[in-house]
């Protein structure tokens, strides 16, 4: 859900958000770290659940708004993930 906010607060500030470049470096950075981090903490048993839903479209937003932050890796993961979910649900 995090990750989630994140792009949603983005979104939100648009054109007002003023960054440093040093902070625009750490928030890119961050969504790194947060884009692998869920990644590794992702369990199967999150197929089945609404919390896996929105753990993948945190990824798959994040992949939207910044293409560059997100590898190919995670991109074919997420998307892979959120076509299995919807099949489920």
């Amino acid at each position: 859900i995090r990750l989630s906010n994140w792009m949603r607060s983005l979104i939100y500030l648009g054109s007002d958000l003023n960054l440093t470049e040093q902070e625009t470096e750490m928030l890119e950075e961050s969504l790194k770290i947060h884009v692998e981090f869920l990644y590794k903490a992702y369990t199967p048993k999150q197929l089945l659940s609404n919390w896996g839903v929105l753990l993948i479209t945190g990824v798959l937003s994040a992949y939207i708004l910044f293409p560059e932050l997100v590898d190919e890796e995670h991109k074919k993961w997420s998307w892979s993930l959120l076509e299995d979910q919807l099949d489920i649900q």
